[in-house]
């Protein structure tokens, strides 16, 4: 781990020669030793490498004073003392160091300390600390010398062993002209997360070398043999941290800033009284207690051969990595991502070697922002390429589909009198000649239906339809909809392996059916629309891409509607008040926070104290309104779904909703304890937990069973009947009945996985497997954040009724107004209100490399200007971006005078923006004629001031249809210019 912060104060770190001579157990170690780059010495700065730092030179550099008398200039008179970059190794490293024998702990520190002095070096050598000179510094060049004061430790503040070094930077350093000049450390913040990553493979490259195995661990490793309880027993400050986390809502593993800063708010103070052999017999009885020996883990020889392997091996690797989720990343996020996939497997020096000199063939630029390079963004070669084909492919599917007999569609039409003109005219598009056909449409718009009347249609026309969906779940919804037999409805995966075997051979009597296709990958839809464009068969995509987005990279629906012409629908059909559908428009639109003040204003948005209160009070009134459906005595029973973010919260959802359900009698309080498997986030390991069935419980499979009475597929939902600790009687939602051993709802397993059935409660579920569903009443908790899409998809799955249950306490503070004004009814202060529902407003689409591109088409046939080479990406050959844009800006001076007219430079952004604010691309032609008419005719306006660059991707602006959001980004309009006439 790494941590870069602002030195406190000078005495903090002298006061630890006076803390306890103990904290280092062996007279060897030294407090503090001076490190210097490339280990030379300056007599400058009086200090020398590897030696003792001596305290009288410490507080002079960090005065800003050099041994000849110069000094750093102050300018306001406040200047920063230095810098202190924390370094610590995994948890596990740090309670084998110091609690194993001398000669593993001795191994291991020294790991350390070499790992924290090549971290250093990287630094020096990339250049990351810059020196700053000129007006407010606003020129920055790279020092010739700096030094360091690397200070170790070996426990946290809650009493932990905890092995980490603080190098402190005095905020000094030595010109290449000679001068002398104060620190910046922006780029070495841009870059925090790659420089723990490289940190971590200089200390993984040498314990491995020492015979020590390793096993990677989220974004870290940890030592192999070391208990997850014995890490998790000795992390008090983690859990500390992690619990203050938790009440904002925040995960501290995957947001950095959060961590860093719940590690300050939650930091106690130093316990300097209990002396080290006191704490070393505590942390040994604690070891003992949990039942390891430390002793277990030892040192090993490391025999044979390491297995040859190639930089560009470890490149591609890594970038494979890298982009499984993301198609596009910000140069920082992507050298950190590439790091941290390779420190168990590379050493520090092959880590170099691929981030300085074998990316630039393996990834495009497709993105700059001016200000630094660290935030350009990069795709690879592979995404880029596939976008493109999947592009031509489209193109190339005009008018080859041979289409049905109109008449059979008219009379379709007449037959469903309840249908709308958006539906009509989906029907009609989904049915055209073109090879694939796109209909976008909001949550709650009638796609399903219209979708039935298309099925209907080809049937009757001899064509042959498939239903998919990205999800077993929604599969089962469009198949239901549109009355597709079993053996045609399959989710996308299960489709392309059947394409694949053979199974299914499509032809151009064939329509495949894509629904909510917003979720599916950029690779699987090419795979899809190959599939298709091979055989001749029409492929029709229908979703939102305002919806929830696909788990692995790209977001391909919204790269073809740039593309291809695509039906919409945005009038809302599900709810049935006009209020809520006019609020399900909002959420389609972006409007989060004007959707939900919508759902406030009539009282259907509860502010809870804490997460426990909103958990409690979701689940009482779920119970409830079962309970009042059973003195109605509706038939059928409404149907109701609890609805969370995170899984943790739909677990602790389930179970207080069923215990409620026992109380009132509405679910057998015989219970049974049965073994299930469960998978982990990524859906490939299996682990095994308890979960408890009753008589009535609601409960799903999450994987495929070919059981002799029933093939049950994945996201088959059912109600239990009677359960027993050996067998269980199912209803399933079709009306059937089944009856079964738990052994015989296994599905297929391999070697060492668990021989249990796949089950969960689905009284609540995740907003990712709502996606598609629809139901009576929705219950929504809001105990942690929840992206723009994923509010959507929540607020929108019901027909009558929904209720959001918000835990107040977590709002994030950043977010709140200063005043703490309270609601006319007390209930929640208006701060904490407009904090949620702007962090609701927050969006989190998938880029696509396309969206960089103002013309996707000229883009793909290359027919634009090529995508430039990456010289940003090699750490040895540096971009200077806001050189680069400095240039570019000399060559283009702003007009002078009052008759300047439009510089050529801002023609040529005005037509980029009006290109990328086109609807349809048959537009652009006029739009660049009116451009150039404006161009012509305002010589007799000033232009005040530039008008914003566009600099940000296009998928963070562009809506799914096309358009510039005016959320999320910016339209640029004659109002913007500050024109007026001359007087």
């Amino acid at each position: 781990m790494f941590t870069p912060e602002f030195m406190p104060s000078i005495e903090y770190y002298l006061r630890g020669d006076q803390r306890r001579p103990e904290d280092y157990y062996t007279s060897s170690d030294a407090n503090a030793l001076w490190w210097h780059p490339n280990a030379v010495s300056s007599e400058l700065f009086g200090s020398v490498h590897g030696a003792s730092v001596d305290a009288n030179v410490f507080r002079r550099l960090c005065r800003g004073d050099l041994t000849d008398g110069r000094t750093v200039a102050r300018g306001n008179g406040f200047r920063r003392l230095g810098m202190d970059f924390h370094f610590a190794p995994p948890k596990s490293v740090s309670i084998v160091a110091l609690l194993s024998n001398d000669h593993v702990r001795s191994i291991i520190l020294a790991a350390h300390d070499e790992a924290v002095r090549e971290a250093l070096q990287f630094i020096f050598d990339q250049g990351l600390l810059k020196c700053r000179r000129g007006h407010s510094g606003a020129k920055k060049e790279t020092p010739e010398f700096w030094v360091a004061a690397v200070f170790r430790e070996l426990t946290s503040r809650a009493n932990d062993p905890q092995l980490h070094s603080h190098a402190v930077i005095p905020n000094i350093a030595l010109r290449k002209d000679g001068s002398v000049g104060a620190l910046d450390n922006k780029e070495v913040l841009d870059l925090q997360l790659l420089m723990g990553a490289f940190y971590n493979t200089a200390l993984a490259s040498r314990l491995r070398a020492a015979g020590l195995d390793l096993v990677r661990r989220k974004r870290g490793f940890e030592i192999a043999g070391v208990p997850l309880t014995v890490i998790d027993a000795f992390s008090k400050r983690r859990k500390a941290i992690e619990n203050a986390g938790k009440k904002e809502g925040v995960d501290v593993s995957r947001d950095r800033s959060a961590a860093d800063r719940l590690s300050l708010a939650t930091r106690p103070k130093k316990d300097k009284e209990r002396s080290a052999s006191h704490m070393l017999a505590s942390w040994r009885e604690d070891l003992h207690a949990l039942g390891f020996d430390i002793n277990d883990i030892s040192l090993h020889d490391v025999a044979g051969a390491q297995p040859e392997r190639t930089i560009a091996d470890l490149a591609r690797t890594a970038l494979d990595e890298t982009f499984e989720k993301s198609a596009v990343l910000k140069r920082s996020d992507m050298l950190a991502a590439i790091a941290e996939s390779l420190q168990c497997s590379a050493s520090p020096q092959e880590l170099r070697a691929v981030l300085s000199d074998h990316l630039d063939d393996l990834v495009v630029r497709v993105g700059d922002e001016y200000d630094t390079v660290n935030k350009a963004s990069y795709s690879t070669r592979q995404n880029v390429e596939l976008e493109k084909e999947l592009i031509k492919l489209a193109v190339a599917s005009r008018g080859t589909w041979s289409t049905v007999d109109p008449e059979l569609v008219e009379r379709a039409i007449k037959a469903r009198p309840s249908l709308s003109d958006e539906q009509k005219s989906a029907i009609w598009h989904g049915l055209t000649a073109d090879g694939i056909s796109i209909v976008e449409g909001s949550a709650g718009a009638g796609k399903s239906f219209a979708w039935g009347t298309v099925t209907s249609v080809a049937q009757e026309a001899g064509r042959t339809v498939y239903a998919l969906a990205p999800s077993w779940a929604a599969t089962k919804v469009i198949a239901k909809d549109t009355n597709t037999p079993n053996s045609h409805a399959l989710a996308v995966q299960g489709f392309l392996l059947a394409i694949e075997a053979g199974r299914i051979v499509l032809s151009s009597n064939d329509i495949v059916l894509l629904d909510e296709a917003g979720m599916v990958p950029t690779r699987d839809l090419y795979r899809v629309a190959r599939a298709c464009s091979v055989s001749k068969s029409k492929l029709i995509l229908s979703g939102d891409t305002r919806q929830l987005q696909p788990v692995a990279w790209g977001s391909p629906l919204r790269l073809l509607s740039r593309v291809l012409s695509s039906s919409k629908m945005r009038e809302v059909r599900r709810q049935s008040t006009g209020w809520q559908r006019d609020a399900s428009m909002l959420f389609a639109k972006g409007n989060a926070s004007a959707a939900l003040q919508a759902y406030d204003d009539r009282g259907h948005i509860f502010w809870c104290a804490d997460g426990s209160t909103a958990i409690a009070k979701l689940a009482d009134r779920f119970v409830a309104d079962r309970l009042w459906d059973g003195v109605l005595s509706t038939d059928p029973a409404p149907t109701a779904l609890a609805i969370a973010g995170w899984n943790t919260d739909v677990l602790e959802l389930n179970a207080q909703i069923r215990v409620r359900l026992q109380e009132a009698g509405l679910l057998s309080k015989a219970q049974f304890s049965v073994p299930v498997a469960v998978t982990d986030r990524e859906g490939k390991k299996l682990s095994t937990i308890t979960m408890l069935l009753a008589d009535g419980d609601r409960v799903a499979f999450t994987e495929r069973v070919d059981h002799p009475s029933r093939r049950i597929t994945n996201a088959d939902s059912a109600t239990v009947l009677k359960v027993d600790s050996e067998s269980i009687t199912l209803r399933f939602d079709d009306g059937q009945v089944l009856a079964a051993n738990f052994r015989e709802l296994v599905g297929r397993r391999v070697e060492g996985q668990p021989g249990l059935p796949c089950m969960k409660h689905i009284f609540a579920v995740t907003a990712h497997f709502s996606q598609g569903l629809t139901v009576d009443r929705a219950y929504v908790l809001g105990t942690k954040p929840m992206t723009r899409e994923g509010i959507y998809v929540a607020m929108t799955r019901h027909r009558h009724s929904v209720q959001l249950y918000v835990d107040t306490s977590r709002t994030p503070k950043s977010r709140r107004t200063n005043r703490k004004v309270r609601a006319p009814d007390g209930s929640a202060a208006l701060s904490q209100k407009r904090a949620y529902f702007a962090e609701c407003d927050i969006a989190a689409l998938k880029l696509n490399a396309s969206d960089f591109a103002p013309d996707p088409m000229s883009w793909a046939f290359d027919t634009m200007e090529q995508e430039r080479r990456p010289d940003a990406v090699g750490l040895t050959a540096r971009m200077n971006a806001r050189m680069r844009w400095q240039l570019r800006e000399s060559a283009h001076p702003e007009p002078v005078g009052p008759r300047g007219g439009i510089p050529n430079a801002l023609y040529q952004r005005l037509v980029g923006k009006f290109i990328e604010a086109s609807v349809v691309r048959t537009a652009s032609s006029k739009l660049l004629s009116w451009i150039g008419w404006l161009r012509d005719n305002l010589s007799s306006f000033v232009v005040a001031r530039r008008p914003a660059t566009l600099s940000q991707p296009n998928s963070e602006m562009i809506t799914s249809y096309g358009v510039l959001d005016p959320i999320a980004g910016q339209r640029l309009t004659l109002d913007e210019l500050d024109v007026g006439p001359t007087g």
